[in-house]
């Protein structure tokens, strides 16, 4: 009776000690569970998985000249590398955002209009750096090229849910002497900015074109005569 008793006891300590040891591994599992899906490693997670698409689309455009020599395949992973970082655009309504402020540069655009691709004459062609400076406050846009030196100027109207705006182009200068209205209807006039981030744009526009562009200067402003030549030219 004795042994029956002590054999007993021994088997419900050895039950108690494995279901404590079932316990412990459940609890432990919790814990990391939950401190993977927290906010914090959420949030980890998700800048993660946007710097490396924003190095996917770097890697993509760096040789692609702006999109001057952009080939068929180059084009498609691109693209392939926009739709992944789309997917993770961290602004919500980004035409209303300050993000939005500052001088941007063109790294990739599909818009032969505003490479000036289909110019008949090789010197009217742009080439170099294309800027973009878009103020949301003063409701204002300018694209400015580097050669030959051009500077277009627009008003924007920005749409209700902020990620669409429609530029009116009302002036273009050309090397700062000649002032020319605001032209022909231009791509680039409906744009739906797709991803915004501190230091990369994303923005699609008519035609199915597609434009990439990183922050090169978040303190420009749209008339500021201090900036650079280009503006102390449109005075």
């Amino acid at each position: 009776s004795s042994s029956s008793s002590s054999s007993s006891s021994s088997s419900s300590s050895s039950t108690a000690t494995a279901w404590g040891s079932i316990g412990s591994f459940f609890s432990a599992a919790l814990k990391t569970v939950t401190s993977l899906t927290s906010p914090e490693a959420r949030a980890k997670q998700a800048e993660a998985e946007r710097a490396a698409g924003k190095a996917q689309l770097l890697a993509a455009v760096v040789s692609t000249n702006i999109g001057r020599d952009c080939d068929l395949d180059q084009l498609r992973a691109v693209e392939t590398a926009v739709l992944r970082l789309e997917a993770l655009n961290p602004t919500k309504a980004p035409m209303r955002s300050s993000l939005t402020k500052g001088r941007w540069s063109a790294v990739f655009t599909s818009s032969r209009q505003l490479l000036g691709l289909d110019k008949k004459l090789s010197l009217t062609r742009q080439s170099g750096p294309i800027y973009w400076a878009l103020d949301t406050e003063e409701k204002r846009a300018e694209v400015s090229y580097t050669w030959p030196v051009k500077v277009e100027r627009a008003a924007m109207e920005v749409a209700s849910e902020g990620c669409k705006a429609e530029l009116e182009f009302e002036q273009t200068k050309v090397f700062g002497l000649f002032s020319l209205g605001g032209g022909k209807q231009r791509e680039y006039a409906n744009l739906e900015v797709t991803y915004l981030d501190l230091d990369l744009m994303v923005a699609r526009g008519g035609g199915n074109t597609l434009y990439v562009l990183v922050q090169t200067n978040s303190n420009y402003r749209i008339g500021d005569t201090t900036s650079n030549n280009v503006n102390k030219q449109l005075r």
